[in-house]
């Protein structure tokens, strides 16, 4: 679908618009499952700012889309250029919620970082109600994403850290304005028709995902086809899914585990290498048995729906996770995959699948409702 997209003379929202500055999108379908939690929820009063109209294909044509590529990652005329078309944007709008994810402690890029919040900051500074959407903070932050977020949280910023673990490490850092929520993504409910060349398995199946973060290593690749394996071999289908769809992503990696595979096991595993929407996902993991992956929203759309996972744990995200609901012995390291960590992971998990769904089940109610206080102040008013 096309997209409503300005990039010159943007003219000032109309008051009650909320601003989004989203997350790089690019192919990580958890970028557009946080995207998506923050339209649904909003709707029209939403105004999306992405880097490129090609960071995120499929945004519906209601979406309200500015594309402002200097303004995080520019720099020079580009970044001056684009932060003139924000302070327009912000004329008359009632909020800006920046995307924290896992972007904001400089672990990727603390350029980038830093300058979300300074966006923040200066949205606070200008008198919008600022806010940093539920994030983690890994336990090395970079210098500098330290120093701006300090900055954003004394203006007046709320910065909202999606588990416990961040919020202890934010606390940690002396910032005033910490509050506890949950992933954004916990709020979307919203489910897919899958792609005709996806044939779901009948019966018990699992779904498995590799990451590209744990590539490079023959060993983890043979360790994730013994998995495979040692799953079907037990009855339980396969599906392998990626979840960062783009060049040095996921597939290459479950592309080298599904080669990896004798054939006899092969036949009983589904390989799927479209890039699905957010929606489609949850279609997947829906009926699943449980998750496997070392992705954090792979993970939030099959707890959300009651779907125990294990989780292999990258940029110390995942940790605060795995508390909210009682499960941190299915976290598992990365560098305990080679030597079949993840597999005696699962084992576990298979031998208590039912009390583990019932402690996820109790979990969730309160994990909705700190999902919810992310748009917190954001729910209409006077009928807008």
């Amino acid at each position: 679908m096309s997209l409503s997209v300005v990039t010159r003379g943007v003219r000032p929202t109309r008051a009650g618009k909320h601003i989004l500055v989203a997350a790089p999108g690019k192919g990580n379908i958890g970028d557009v499952a946080m995207l998506e939690a923050f339209v649904e929820r909003i709707g029209e009063r939403a105004v999306v700012i992405l880097g490129d109209r090609s960071d995120y294909p499929g945004i519906p044509d209601s979406v309200h889309v500015v594309a402002l590529p200097g303004l995080i990652y520019g720099g020079g005329r580009s970044m001056v250029h684009d932060a003139f078309c924000l302070a327009n944007l912000m004329r008359g709008a009632s909020s800006l919620s920046v995307v924290g994810a896992d972007i904001m402690d400089g672990a990727y890029n603390s350029s980038a970082s830093a300058r979300r919040s300074i966006v923040a900051k200066w949205a606070a500074l200008s008198g919008l109600n600022s806010r940093v959407l539920g994030f983690s903070w890994n336990g090395y932050p970079h210098p500098h994403a330290i120093r701006y977020l300090r900055q954003a949280d004394g203006a007046g910023t709320r910065i909202l850290a999606r588990d416990p673990e961040s919020r202890r490490r934010l606390d940690q850092e002396g910032l005033r304005a910490v509050e506890s929520v949950a992933d954004i993504v916990f709020t979307a409910t919203s489910v897919a028709q899958l792609p005709s060349s996806i044939k779901m398995p009948h019966g018990a199946y699992a779904v498995v995902n590799a990451s590209a973060l744990l590539g490079g290593d023959p060993k983890n690749t043979e360790s994730y086809a013994e998995l495979v394996t040692e799953l079907v071999t037990d009855g339980v289908r396969v599906v392998l899914l990626p979840h960062v769809v783009r060049a040095g992503g996921d597939q290459d990696e479950l592309v080298k585990i599904y080669d990896a595979l004798h054939g006899d096991i092969r036949a009983h595993v589904q390989l799927v290498e479209e890039e699905l929407t957010p929606s489609q996902v949850r279609t997947v993991v829906q009926g699943a048995t449980f998750v496997a992956t070392a992705r954090m929203h792979l993970s939030i759309m099959a707890l959300r729906q009651g779907v125990p996972a294990v989780v292999v744990a990258t940029q110390g995200k995942v940790e605060g996770l795995m508390t909210l609901f009682g499960i941190s012995e299915f976290l598992v390291h990365p560098s305990d995959v080679s030597s079949g960590g993840l597999s005696q992971a699962v084992r576990s998990l298979r031998k208590q699948l039912a009390p583990v769904r019932e402690k996820v089940h109790e979990s969730l109610t309160e994990v909705l409702e700190l999902a919810s206080d992310n748009f917190d102040g954001l729910e209409p008013h006077n009928g807008m």
